[in-house]
């Protein structure tokens, strides 16, 4: 390694190793304090806090998926499906209460494309999963035919600063020969546009 790839990748791995720390430090924190909230708490009270346990779970075992993704990518292999499949197989891949976040609107759920599927499900249900997380507030997935494009679009939820599991999940988008649009604004938007296959003559 060269010095000046070194000097390149220095920032680089700082700022991973802090979002690393930042998405496995908050969740063992919560889960901290619910476990200390536990002696001595109501029956009504002891509910809310195995609640709360539960999610932070989730979102502990979403950071390691995260990390394991990072440490071995696989190797993409293309298949074609429609639209309607991957954003119904992304959506079903979320626990009940998130998925119960979710609103679906498809356009074009028979348009085929050429695509990892099941990574391409996996990234999508990775972006649902962020989004939805800390908020009850809905989560809106759209689908739109733009000529030959699939645009998917994710409106709404969690507007925390970027995880390292949706940095990892954008980075795999871009292998995967998707564009990625994000807007932090009043409600955060993500936009992933990908080629829909030709109709056949």
């Amino acid at each position: 390694m060269t010095p000046s790839s070194k000097t390149t990748s220095g920032p680089q791995d700082a700022k991973l190793a802090r979002a690393i720390a930042r998405d496995l430090e908050l969740p063992l924190a919560a889960m901290r304090a619910a476990i200390k909230g536990l002696p001595g708490a109501s029956p009504k009270l002891v509910s809310v806090l195995v609640e709360g346990l539960l999610n932070e779970l989730d979102h502990l075992d979403h950071g390691i998926a995260g990390l394991v993704e990072l440490s071995a990518p696989h190797e993409l292999r293309p298949t074609m499906c429609t639209v309607g499949e991957i954003i119904r197989e992304a959506q079903g891949a979320l626990p009940v209460k998130r998925r119960n976040q979710v609103l679906v609107a498809i356009e074009g759920s028979h348009e085929r494309l050429m695509v990892d599927a099941i990574e391409f499900e996996r990234c999508l249900s990775s972006l649902l999963f962020d989004a939805t997380g800390r908020t009850n507030e809905p989560v809106l997935l759209h689908s739109h035919i733009n000529g030959l494009q699939l645009e998917i679009t994710i409106v709404g939820g969690n507007t925390e600063s970027e995880s390292f599991e949706e940095a990892v999940t954008l980075h795999e988008l871009t292998r995967l020969g998707a564009e990625v649009n994000k807007v932090q604004a009043l409600k955060r938007s993500i936009t992933i546009n990908l080629p829909l296959m030709k109709a056949s003559a």
